[in-house]
């Protein structure tokens, strides 16, 4: 858990958990923003590494969509129809 009581580690590998890796690109200053964003926030959060960071804030954002759009339930895969 992190000074704000959150935990850091969402999505970390458990137990029973799978993991997957994933790519991800994006613009420079973004980037410096979150190293920039943890480095100064630190103290507060708990979060020390870019892992951290941004697996908190997609586990936040699903949230938040989960919340808005779903009934705060898990949105089920999307139905693919074969063409």
């Amino acid at each position: 858990m992190c000074a704000a009581g959150k935990d850091v580690g969402v999505g970390r590998s458990v137990p029973g958990r799978k993991s997957v890796d994933i790519l991800l690109s994006v613009p420079e200053e973004l980037k410096e923003r979150m190293v920039n964003t943890i480095a100064w926030t630190r103290p507060h959060t708990g979060i020390s590494t870019q892992q951290q960071f941004i697996r908190k804030a997609m586990a936040d954002l699903c949230d938040q969509l989960e919340r808005d759009y779903n009934g705060s339930r898990t949105f089920e895969p999307p139905v693919v129809l074969d063409e």
